[in-house]
């Protein structure tokens, strides 16, 4: 699938510059103008009237300002970090800040981009929700790469140099191919399928199953197949050869 548009969603968590530099190895590989956006959240001067606004300090007005102020400045070292990218990859690309809901602004642009990346949502940081990705799946009707939450993603010339910084030497390797991806692939998602057409515990769990189902596929097929690799090493620790 060619991609010319990649959009890649960017937040001040710390997977957000692993998620740029995926999607920035992604845009080399296809030629593809990179966009990064950014969302703040800022509620509205309403929100501080009615029965909260005695607890108030300030005019509601001055406190939506301040809010705005700390999450551009906030905001400030991803917007950089994103420029510095574009340069060192030598891609053609733009920065995006936006105000609104986050969850439904990414969405929003991603249906302009041929494939949009967002973040696994982490159980263990409270601020990375996972609206973000869920929404981008199920309403956007584009390609969407949600990245794990944990790992790194390097080419297999940076794996190997790993292996080698960490005291192993490789004595041999077996890159999978597409069609050993794909045969995973299927059957990773045909056991849920087959599992939710053989549950007989309830309606709602058969369509959950179904949807994780359908939710990975499409991931899958629209997204990062034939885009990452699988290799199987066996490695030898000659850090503790006499």
């Amino acid at each position: 699938m060619a991609l010319k548009d990649i959009l890649v969603h960017l937040d001040t968590t710390p997977r957000s510059a692993v998620r740029m530099e995926l999607a920035a190895r992604l845009a080399v590989q296809h030629g593809a103008h990179l966009t990064g956006v950014h969302v703040i959240d800022i509620p509205s001067a309403n929100y501080f009237y009615g029965a909260a606004m005695p607890f108030v300090p300030a005019n509601p007005e001055e406190i939506v300002e301040r809010i705005r102020a700390e999450a551009t400045e906030a905001a400030a070292p991803v917007d950089t970090a994103f420029r510095d990218c574009l340069r060192r990859n030598g891609l053609q690309g733009e920065w995006r800040m936006a105000e609104g809901s986050p969850p439904a602004t990414v969405a929003l642009y991603a249906r302009y981009a041929d494939l949009t990346v967002v973040g696994q949502p982490n159980r263990d940081e409270p601020q990375d929700a996972d609206a973000v990705t869920v929404t981008a799946v199920m309403t956007s009707g584009r390609p969407v790469l949600a990245v794990p939450f944990a790992g790194d993603f390097p080419t297999l010339a940076q794996l190997v140099d790993t292996f080698g910084e960490h005291g192993f030497e490789v004595g041999y390797a077996h890159v999978s191919s597409a069609e050993e991806w794909d045969d995973y692939e299927w059957s990773w998602t045909g056991s849920l399928v087959a599992r939710a057409l053989g549950d007989e515990r309830s309606a709602d769990h058969r369509e959950q199953l179904l949807g994780a189902a359908r939710t990975h596929r499409r991931e899958w097929v629209e997204g990062y197949r034939g885009e990452l690799g699988f290799v199987t090493a066996v490695l030898h620790d000659v850090g503790t050869t006499a």
